[in-house]
């Protein structure tokens, strides 16, 4: 039986208990039937109405209780990920020239800039294999450099930047997707 089970068995007894007493009955056998499912039926209700306001206070706590488990795992889970991957993705910066008032109404966006972070207390080798963004379903693929490798040092960020073109955004806010993959490795010494 799970704690509020039993706590309502108790609750149950004590209203019947109290019930029985305050019209006058003994706590055993009423002296006709239909007294006697009268006060079952009484006490039922009774019982139900106060574990029904005992489980409504008390679900507040147990929805916050539940969505902070929830998170504390999520946050343990990507707290275990990024030591199994030790260069980790931060953010993502733009840069943006404003509409002029004598052309169209449109931010241009002209360079864009990933922030990753060596989790590793060793040095990290890194090449980008593949680099595109999606607008409005639209992807485009990004042209990548010959050199677009380097190596970032233990427990150090990482700026990544490259030149956007052609990429015009009329409306705020809006929903880019960027899409990567950069490959990795620890630097032997």
């Amino acid at each position: 039986m799970e704690p509020r089970q039993r706590m309502g068995v108790v609750i149950g007894g004590i209203h019947r208990w109290a019930s029985a007493t305050y019209f006058g009955y003994q706590v055993g056998m009423p002296e006709n039937i239909p007294k006697g499912i009268a006060l079952g039926l009484l006490c039922l209700c009774a019982t139900w109405v106060v574990v029904f306001f005992i489980r409504l206070l008390r679900a507040p706590f147990r929805l916050y209780d539940n969505e902070k488990r929830r998170a504390d795992d999520a946050q343990k889970k990507l707290t275990e990920i990024a030591q199994d991957r030790p260069l980790t993705y931060k953010n993502v910066s733009f840069v943006a020239t404003p509409p002029n008032f004598c052309g169209t109404p449109v931010w241009s966006v002209t360079r864009m800039e990933i922030q990753f972070e060596n989790l590793q207390d060793r040095m990290l080798s890194w090449t980008v294999k593949e680099l595109a963004l999606e607008l409005e379903g639209n992807k485009k693929s990004i042209p990548l450099q010959p050199n677009d490798s380097g190596f970032i040092h233990a427990k150090q960020p990482l700026g990544y930047g490259f030149d956007v073109q052609g990429l015009h955004v009329i409306n705020f806010p809006l929903v880019l997707r960027i899409y990567f993959d950069f490959e990795y490795e620890m630097f032997r010494v």
